[in-house]
């Protein structure tokens, strides 16, 4: 799943109308749809910031600051 899922689901409840129990669940599971994505870009911003400041990713933190030093 992407933001191109995102952008078509809310494409559809803007122009296609759909009925009324359709609208809320699909409203419902693009804001999951856009937490999801927000989370995974927020999750990938953090490992290439942990990356650059710390030893290899996935290393603990009191080893990366040992090997750092």
């Amino acid at each position: 799943v992407d933001a191109e899922h995102l952008r078509l689901g809310r494409a559809c409840l803007r122009e296609d109308a759909p009925i009324p129990a359709l609208r809320r669940k699909l409203d419902d599971q693009l804001d999951d749809l856009a937490r999801a994505l927000r989370v995974r870009e927020a999750g990938r911003t953090g490992e290439r910031a942990e990356q650059g400041e710390q030893g290899e990713p996935g290393e603990p933190e009191e080893t990366a600051v040992r090997s750092g030093a």
